[in-house]
């Protein structure tokens, strides 16, 4: 078991790590911030144009061809 000084060093290491986790925000907030675009039919955000295309291909493909990068603006 720990004690003593190394005790209290580690709370304080502890202590610190939670804080920058807490400083950080949420990982949702993180990937707002990532979306450049949004999916016309099912409204899901993308990162980019060739992310979007292979959820595209994947989830909409019955739907008609993937549309342009310049369409999606």
């Amino acid at each position: 078991m720990v004690r003593g000084a190394a005790k209290e060093k580690s709370q304080a290491e502890r202590a610190k790590k939670d804080a920058a986790r807490q400083k950080a925000g949420s990982e949702r907030e993180g990937m707002a911030k990532n979306i450049k675009m949004t999916c016309p039919v099912c409204k899901s955000g993308q990162p980019g144009y060739k992310v979007f295309v292979q959820h595209w291909e994947a989830k909409h493909a019955k739907v008609g061809p993937c549309p342009s990068e310049d369409s999606m603006g």
